[in-house]
């Protein structure tokens, strides 16, 4: 076993935690509540995780990325269904535009800078640990491309999924931590510290 059901725990506690926060900042942006279902955690090689995730599935998802490092080196990512993102950058800005050009996809990257920020922030703090982090990245692609980098087939990854809902604007999306596990032992004994 890569990871205990304890360890599992606590990392889906620090993840629910941070996806409350963030979804009661993007609530009160949008003016509606949110739903958040609680996360799938994994511990697999990349190329066992993509299987899991139908790399197959022909529709584009919008999505954006933003890498850290640190003590622990991942990324954190939000991903929506194309018509869920558009959605969304309409309900903020009144823009009822169905295209996501520079604008809007500026727009999508500020409101998931938002989620990701507080996910993260929130890891950090009660784990106390410090990351560093890239400039968020937006992509359009299928789910498997946005998902997994290409050429890591290899490495080991915590995974963490959370998946939130607005119902009353048709808006559902993920949000993905991945950790990359070079120091999975730190990682094991960060986790411990908190259980």
């Amino acid at each position: 076993m890569l990871i205990t059901d304890k360890q599992t725990d606590v990392f889906k506690e620090l993840i629910n935690i941070g996806a409350g926060k963030s979804a009661s900042l993007l609530s009160e942006l949008i003016n509606a509540p949110i739903k958040l279902s609680i996360p799938n955690i994994w511990v697999e090689k990349v190329s066992v995780l993509k299987d899991k995730f139908v790399e197959n599935i022909p529709e584009n998802f919008s999505s954006v990325k933003l890498n850290f490092e640190g003590s622990f080196l991942g990324l954190a990512q939000v991903v929506f269904p194309f018509e869920s993102a558009s959605t969304l950058i309409s309900v903020v800005t009144g823009d009822e535009s169905e295209d996501i050009d520079d604008l809007r996809a500026g727009t999508l990257k500020e409101i998931s800078n938002i989620l990701l920020n507080g996910v993260m922030g929130s890891i950090g703090n009660i784990m106390k640990e410090k990351f560093d982090y890239a400039i968020p990245i937006y992509q359009g692609d299928t789910i498997g491309n946005l998902i997994f980098e290409k050429n890591n087939n290899d490495k080991l990854m915590l995974y963490g999924e959370t998946h939130f809902e607005v119902d009353q604007h048709n808006i559902e999306g993920n949000f993905y931590v991945m950790f990359e596990l070079t120091s999975f032992e730190k990682l094991k004994s960060s986790l411990d510290g908190l259980s």
